[in-house]
């Protein structure tokens, strides 16, 4: 729904706000809409009351909670919070707010990017990834998104971009609100994430990431906001904010989670439950779970031999889709062999989640894509854009100890590599130009940020040569990659396979033009019949759109 068509009165009955010395306060009658003066003002959360002193919460205490417990990532957090006071509306349209959902990602001209301002209670900051510090946090919509004001709670997360040394650098953070909320109009939800972007010339790279995982339809793609950060009024540069990945209503939404895990394939193995694969010799980190007491250990057990069942599969049959939803798995590929993402070849920041790990039928699914930072050739040259986008993303180095899993989800199962070519087929046909033109339009929509993130941090003030850069590098590695795909083949489904049989050095074939290996690299143009048994090794190729295979040699 477009915004800046709607209108609608909210008015606020007397209501006094208390923020450490701070205090805000709406008159009778006054609009909100006058308070916050936007033309799109849609909705607005009031705060609690946070007063009294700063209190932390250790991810490993599991209290009581007024007879309750609050789950955090599998373990638990303890809470004393005030239950909410609650602004009143008096609304003169009736409408939910859940029809706010889906608007346009971003917004036209004449709008400026949203202010987020955290107020941590005692003007403390955050100093370490496990205490919880309570704050007030209000969102400036910036015209086009609603505003919000609440109580939330905030702490630093991350690894490699967390500065344990110095906690006023450009660290990301945690958020977790007391209830689920809707900021910016997206999904509502109790836990979101700042991401920093530290890497020079990387403001760009997890929006335009996220935008190709959402414009394939891969599952609880992320959806990113840029905003103007400052904490405890002090600013603290172009942030991104998005949905926290996990088993939440805003990420992995699942209609039941009660036996459901989402997994994360990483190197840092530092959760709480792992294992690692008896195949492959994967890292696997239980992320996220919401297992009964009683049944915990039983399904844990039972992620693993699930989990070994399908590299097990996968290694030695190559037949995976009765384990695998084969359609998510190929957009999940594809995304990140467009934008060069090999980090899930470490592998890091790779999930996938099952719903039912108790029953056979459930399968599992790839995704969200995470952690976009290494893309766009900055594995390669520390840059975006910069490198030679025609490169082959499944002949990576041989120290990415998951390049093997990584190309066998793909080649060897031929139900996902025509997934594959079908996505890649829509995304050309569909999808690239609208990707293109969502650069340009970010760019457009947060340069002044950039600019002033360039203040702080050195980093913004070339961005319309960044930005010219990932589009001629998104471009030119799309039709590399889409030239080298045997679409007509994979389409065709099961095709039968035809022997070469090498007879005194000329092979028992008729000529054929181009061969493609199983990857769909065309090896060969014009190849004449007397010479495909010289130059050929012993394998399988798609000659003519049908597979071949080079024996006897």
């Amino acid at each position: 729904m477009n915004l800046r068509g709607y209108t609608r009165k909210l008015v606020a009955l007397p209501l006094l706000l208390c923020f450490s010395s701070q205090v805000y306060s709406i008159e009778v009658g006054r609009s909100v809409t006058k308070w916050f003066p936007k033309q799109n003002t849609v909705f607005l959360a009031i705060s609690d009351t946070l007063n009294g002193s700063t209190v932390s919460f250790p991810s490993d205490h599991n209290p009581a909670y007024h007879g309750k417990t609050v789950e955090e990532e599998g373990a638990y957090i303890m809470s004393d919070h005030n239950p909410a006071h609650k602004i009143i509306l008096e609304e003169r349209e009736s409408q939910d707010l859940d029809d706010f959902l889906n608007y346009p990602d971003l917004p036209g001209s004449g709008f400026h990017i949203p202010r987020m301002d955290i107020h941590i209670d005692g003007g403390t900051f955050v100093a370490d990834k496990k205490t919880f510090l309570k704050a007030l946090i209000k969102i400036d919509g910036g015209g086009f998104y609603p505003d919000l004001i609440d109580s939330v709670w905030i702490r630093g997360r991350g690894n490699s971009t967390w500065n344990a040394d110095d906690p006023y650098d450009k660290n990301p953070y945690r958020l977790k609100f007391r209830k689920e909320v809707s900021p910016f109009g997206l999904a509502k939800g109790k836990n979101w994430i700042l991401l920093t972007n530290k890497e020079r010339h990387s403001l760009m790279a997890n929006a335009i990431g996220m935008k190709v995982a959402q414009l394939v339809q891969l599952r609880a793609a992320n959806h990113i906001i840029p905003i103007d950060l400052f904490i405890n009024g002090e600013y603290r540069g172009n942030y991104n904010f998005t949905e926290k990945v996990g088993l939440y209503s805003n990420s992995v939404k699942l209609t039941d989670r009660s036996r459901a895990a989402l997994l994360e394939l990483d190197t840092y193995f530092d959760e709480t439950y792992k294992f690692h694969s008896s195949c492959y010799h994967l890292p696997v980190n239980i992320k996220d779970h919401h297992f009964k007491k009683g049944e915990k250990a039983v399904m844990l057990s039972r992620i693993q031999t699930e989990f070994d069942r399908l590299c097990s599969m996968l290694q030695n049959e190559g037949k995976i889709s009765q384990l695998v939803d084969v359609d998510q798995l190929a957009r999940y590929l594809m995304v990140n062999e467009l934008i060069g993402n090999y980090e899930i070849m470490h592998p890091k920041s790779l999930f996938l989640y099952k719903e039912d790990f108790a029953s056979s039928n459930s399968k599992f699914f790839f995704g969200p894509v995470w952690d976009l930072n290494w893309t766009f050739g900055y594995e390669q040259n520390r840059d975006y854009g910069t490198t030679d986008p025609e490169v082959n993303f499944w002949d990576a180095p041989a120290h990415f100890e998951n390049r093997q899993f990584i190309n066998d989800l793909l080649f060897k199962d031929e139900s996902v590599y025509r997934a594959y070519c079908k996505v890649w087929k829509d995304f050309m046909e569909h999808h690239l130009q609208t990707l293109l033109d969502y650069c340009d339009n970010y760019y457009r929509y947060t340069k002044d940020s950039f600019l002033r993130n360039a203040d702080k941090w050195n980093d913004g003030g070339d961005y319309h040569i960044v930005v010219q850069n990932m589009k001629n590098w998104l471009e030119r590695r799309a039709r590399y990659i889409y030239s080298h795909l045997n679409i007509s083949a994979s389409l065709l489904g099961n095709t039968s396979v035809k022997a070469i049989t090498s007879v005194n050095g000329t092979p028992a074939m008729n000529e054929y033009e181009e061969i493609y290996d199983l990857q769909g690299f065309r090896k060969y143009v014009h190849m004449q019949k007397t010479g495909i048994s010289d130059v050929l090794s012993p394998g399988i190729y798609i000659v003519g759109g049908k597979k071949i295979a080079v024996i006897n040699r």
